[in-house]
């Protein structure tokens, strides 16, 4: 089965989907094609999001944030994992999740994908609001803290 045939079994045509570390936008594409309504990326890297942003700026149905997802709102300069850099020094905004659905009339998901590398704990003790209101869909990457370490499942 390949990714796409995965990921057809959980979004539903007309569904809202957040695509959290949504990078330059191949997820976000493939779940427009999947018929997603609305797909609402987060993409705090800004290599990443302005790539992400010319990518979908003709499409109404896409809202690009140049935001990250945390647990607490602020904003610093940073090392910072971004999938083209090795923890390149950027300027980052962290926000939290409901304040910034409210904020900006953001519509609550069916469906989120989180590839926030290595956040996505973090990131998950702030969806309380999401589960009473909605209990949309997850698909979470798990990362481990460091590349070469094994899990012992026994």
């Amino acid at each position: 089965m390949n990714e796409k045939e995965l990921y057809k079994k959980y979004v539903n045509i007309g569904d809202v989907v957040y695509d959290i570390g949504a990078f330059v936008g191949e997820m976000t594409k493939m779940f427009l094609d999947l018929g997603a309504k609305n797909v609402i990326c987060f993409e705090p890297a800004i290599k990443n999001f302005n790539i992400l942003k010319n990518n979908f700026q003709s499409n109404p149905k896409v809202a690009c944030f140049n935001v990250a997802l945390n647990d607490s709102s602020y904003k610093c300069r940073t090392r910072f994992k971004d999938c083209r850099t090795d923890d390149e020094e950027q300027n980052i905004e962290y926000v939290i999740l409901k304040k910034f659905i409210e904020n900006n009339k953001i519509p609550l998901p069916d469906f989120i994908k989180i590839d926030a590398e290595g956040m996505e704990s973090i990131i998950l003790t702030t969806f309380d609001f999401l589960f009473e209101n909605k209990r949309p869909t997850l698909f979470i990457e798990i990362h481990a803290q460091k590349k070469d370490r094994q899990i012992n499942l026994s």
